[in-house]
């Protein structure tokens, strides 16, 4: 284990490139793939919407509209997944690359920020997106704040 002052951590240092170079593209390199595949399979639809919303000869429409809205929530946090990891994933292999720590400490501390922020993010797409988050999440906060006026009585 090696302790990296700007990442504030301590990590596993593999001493093998191409072990590195794997684990990073199985993974995450992979996954990433096939996310991406996923979802341009979806905009096409989100393209072709206007077509694929025709009503069948059975009756039943071909697209749901809150399919259309979960896809979209799903794909905004698929696109701020990747906005938030690729930095990461960038600064990585440029290190593995180059075995040093060759970016300055500002880089590392985004590093951390960017890995952290992005599963807080989550919620909060959600409750923008979503309007059924939104009421949720009014109820929560509304019985957060009237917890401490129930106990004052």
């Amino acid at each position: 284990m090696v302790f990296h002052p700007s990442k504030f951590f301590c990590y596993l240092q593999i001493e093998s490139g191409a072990f590195t170079a794997f684990l990073m593209t199985f993974y995450v390199g992979f996954p990433t793939c096939v996310i991406f595949y996923c979802y341009v399979r979806i905009f096409k639809t989100f393209r072709n919407h206007n077509d694929n919303f025709q009503i069948t000869a059975s009756g039943a429409s071909t697209v749901n509209v809150e399919e259309i809205k979960v896809a979209r929530t799903l794909f905004v946090i698929v696109v701020v997944f990747i906005l938030c990891w690729t930095p990461i994933l960038l600064i990585d292999i440029v290190n593995t690359i180059h075995r040093s720590w060759i970016f300055p400490r500002e880089a590392y501390v985004a590093w951390s920020f960017w890995g952290t922020i992005s599963s807080g993010l989550n919620p909060i797409i959600y409750g923008v997106l979503n309007k059924k988050f939104q009421k949720e999440y009014l109820k929560v906060l509304s019985s957060l704040w009237l917890l401490p006026l129930e106990k004052d009585r």
